[in-house]
């Protein structure tokens, strides 16, 4: 099993190969999931990627966004004749990888680089054996599965999947409440998308509670959306192993060198304890340990999802780094009992009795109780004060940076050395040259032989053995090299004489054609340009059927009253084995709106379905592929989606049926985890705007609540502009009801017969100031 780790900029990449990272996953500036990390220009990423193949370390890029046409082009086009694109330039770099969310580009990777592998990003949330499988008839080598996943559904995955299809999953780090790739508060919310690479993190905000009701310990506001970190340990890690996952992930682009390192050590030197792994570098004198990577950096741990599907990992007291106990507040003294060592340089919060945070600061002060001098260290048991007051509702203080530790960490990842193992096989025969061949252990395609310059003679006092030849090989020094010396092969003649000086120069010229080697990526076979799809069609006014969808058997009934034909069922965009998506008792659909698993099951059976707009369509190399992979018979497109972008689509797109929605509150989020025993809580943020509504999903199997849908509080409504969304060149706009009573459908849908009529208020994003 290999390590994945997150690097943000160089430095982090060093850190992570420093620690015995196995592989690397690297943004390109300006795309990816994580645009606001340092990322890499393109030179800077080519040049990275020579100094991590040193040292046999893998790298992975994330094109893991969903793109627009001329991001497309701009990353495949050619912008001279003497330039590559920057495609070709990472496939000639040597890049291992490319992890991909967005289904169009994946098709043009496949088109133009059909022997690079490509990886089915975390935010296609692949989550059941049937997606899995398809996901790997369409090419790709690795798949990053839903971080909802239980033991058992990985395993049932990994059972479908041939063995060469490798599964990544991940271990440690920040764990989104959402489902990955099906959140997009952050569009409607901040107006960034998340899926785009820019969210704001809204589940990381404070919010209030509206309808009345607290949790047990008396609170109705909080981070009630804010999950812990996920760290899995030696059980979880063993467990991974016996099933067959290839890969383990450690999130981090946006975390810094020191956390890059620490998490990786502790999770290098957890494999290389169980299975016995070879080491990546030399080892530590301390081992990192889980106490250890909470003191960089935590917000709570939990295991995620791995034993149950809906666990308890919520931690609505707090959304930054939540960082290790350092005491309590005793009132009598107006002092800290401590409860671990502070030092000067440490930073501290102040808590109340709800864990929540009322104040920090660096501590430049220690003043023990008993002595009233200052210090600059106590320990554990001390009272002591700190400069400054005591916030008066303080109950506990977190110590949330420990300035000695990141000093050590520091220290540490400048003196730990990466080996790359290689094996080696030296021939020395009299009469013939001294013949080295070096192979990297972790490319083991990867080989080089170097042969001296002149001939070997017999010895005329004492020939070579071979335990001196090994002596004398076995120093490599500076270089990134380690002799595995259990595989050494050394091939001597009787009475062969091999100089100091030869075997030397044998060596060093071997280590320089063996690093060239590793860097020298791979050649281009053809070159490659995408130029921007050739308009297709104009945009005329054309038929417009109205659908909906609806929750409830008396929004359907309304609907069927003021003539709507075409009411659609909205199946979870994400399906896990347990989940099955619910409908309303009673009801009778005449289509289906489908996540990525309904449009395998039924395209298959050739049920008329259309594609929701939880597909993430925002290309017309995405639209051709949907609709030859699954051909359903309408598309509908995101709201994340400009007036702008949907015309260019219309346009530019092959002959597919398209369709938005134009009225609804819009779904921003799907949960595995139930966020509240409550089916239906209203949520305001710290504005005071009421902006998100929780609804829990019932589990069709079994009769429970397993999950829930977040939707933001304020109905986009574009009904004020349904004469110019006709004369769109769009097939069908949509109705979408949640909490509606049927009345209110009746008034919302009378709105086709008079589109003139203005609603009190206006959706400021979708359609009308889209994220593309």
């Amino acid at each position: 099993m290999r390590i994945m780790a997150p690097a943000g900029n160089i430095d982090a990449m060093r850190a992570a190969i420093r620690a015995g990272a196995d592989e690397v996953y690297m943004g390109i500036a300006g795309f990816g999931a994580r645009r606001f990390a340092r990322n890499f220009s393109v030179g800077e990423y080519c040049d990275a990627v020579a100094e991590a193949h040193r040292f046999g370390t893998h790298v992975n890029v994330t094109l893991n966004t969903i793109m627009s046409d001329e991001e497309i082009v701009e990353l495949g086009s050619r912008p001279d004749a003497e330039t590559l694109s920057t495609l070709e330039q990472l496939y000639t770099a040597g890049v291992d990888a490319v992890i991909v969310q967005d289904l169009g580009f994946a098709e043009v990777l496949r088109q133009a680089f059909p022997d690079w592998p490509i990886h089915a990003s975390t935010q296609l949330s692949i989550a059941a054996p049937e997606e899995a499988v398809w996901a790997e008839q369409q090419g790709f080598t690795r798949l990053v599965l839903a971080r909802e996943l239980s033991f058992e559904e990985i395993h049932a995955i990994r059972r479908a999947l041939r063995p060469e299809t490798e599964l990544e999953v991940f271990a440690s780090g920040a764990l989104c409440i959402a489902c990955s790739g099906k959140c997009f508060l952050s569009s409607f919310i901040g107006g960034r998308s998340g899926n785009r690479g820019m969210c704001t993190q809204p589940c990381r905000q404070e919010y209030r509670r509206l309808d009345g009701k607290k949790s047990a310990d008396g609170r109705n506001r909080g981070f009630l959306l804010s999950s812990c970190d996920q760290f899995q340990e030696e059980d979880e890690l063993r467990r991974f192993a016996e099933i067959g996952v290839d890969v383990i992930k450690l999130e981090g682009r946006m975390k810094s060198p020191e956390y890059v390192f620490t998490v990786v050590r502790y999770y290098r030197e957890t494999l290389d304890r169980l299975f016995g792994q070879p080491g990546k570098n030399q080892p530590e004198a301390e081992p990192v340990t889980r106490e250890t990577v909470a003191r960089i950096f935590n917000r709570g741990y939990a295991k995620g999802y791995v034993y149950e599907p809906d666990p308890d990992f919520l931690n609505p007291a707090f959304s930054a780094s939540w960082g290790v106990p350092l005491g309590t507040i005793d009132r009598k003294r107006f002092a800290v009992r401590l409860s671990d060592t502070v030092r000067y340089g440490d930073g501290i919060v102040f808590l109340d009795r709800f864990l929540q945070k009322i104040a920090g600061q660096n501590v430049s002060e220690i003043v023990p109780f008993k002595t009233g001098e200052s210090v600059p260290q106590a320990e554990a048991g001390s009272l002591v004060r700190f400069d400054g007051s005591i916030p008066p509702n303080a109950v506990w203080v977190y110590k949330t940076y420990d300035f000695a530790l990141n000093k050590q960490i520091e220290s540490r990842l400048k003196s730990t050395r990466r080996r790359n193992p290689v094996t080696a096989i030296l021939t020395a025969q009299i009469g013939k040259p001294l013949s080295l061949t070096l192979k990297a252990g972790d490319h083991a395609d990867v080989e080089v032989t170097v042969q001296s310059d002149e001939p070997l003679g017999a010895a005329m006092k004492q020939a070579s053995t071979v335990e001196k030849l090994a002596s004398g090989l076995d120093r490599f020094g500076q270089t990134p090299f380690r002799l595995d010396m259990e595989a050494l092969q050394i091939h001597v003649d009787d009475g062969v004489f091999v100089p100091t000086s030869v075997l030397n120069q044998v060596r060093q010229n071997a280590v320089a054609a063996l690093e060239a080697k590793l860097e020298q990526g791979r050649p281009l076979k053809h070159a490659v340009e995408v130029k921007m799809p050739v308009e297709t069609r104009e945009l005329k006014e054309t038929p417009v059927r109205f659908s909906a969808a609806v929750t409830t058997l008396e929004q359907a009934r309304a609907c069927q009253e003021m003539g709507i034909e075409r009411i659609y069922h909205l199946a979870p965009p994400v399906h896990f084995a347990r989940n099955q998506w619910d409908a309303a008792e009673g009801l009778t659909f005449s289509r289906l709106a489908c996540s990525l698993w309904d449009a395998v099951a039924f395209s298959a059976e050739t049920v008329p379905f259309a594609l929701d707009w939880t597909f993430n369509v925002g290309n017309t190399h995405a639209i051709a592929f949907c609709q030859q992979a699954f051909h359903p018979e309408l598309l509908f497109l995101s709201p994340e989606l400009s007036a702008e972008r949907v015309a260019f689509l219309r346009c530019h797109a092959p002959e597919v049926s398209l369709g938005l929605v134009v009225y609804g509150h819009l779904y921003g989020m799907y949960t595995r985890k139930t966020l509240f025993p409550e089916n239906v809580v209203p949520l305001e943020n710290q504005d005071g705007r009421p902006v998100l509504v929780t609804r829990n999903a019932a589990n069709e199997n079994h009769g429970e609540t397993t999950g829930s849908r977040v939707y933001y509080g304020e109905a986009m409504d574009l009904t004020p502009r349904l004469e110019e969304l006709q004369r769109s060149g769009l097939q069908e706009l949509r109705f979408d009801f949640t909490g509606e009573t049927a009345e209110d459908v009746r008034r919302i849908l009378a709105r086709i017969q008079q589109p003139n009529l203005r609603p009190a208020a206006i959706f400021s994003y979708g359609y009308t100031k889209g994220i593309f």
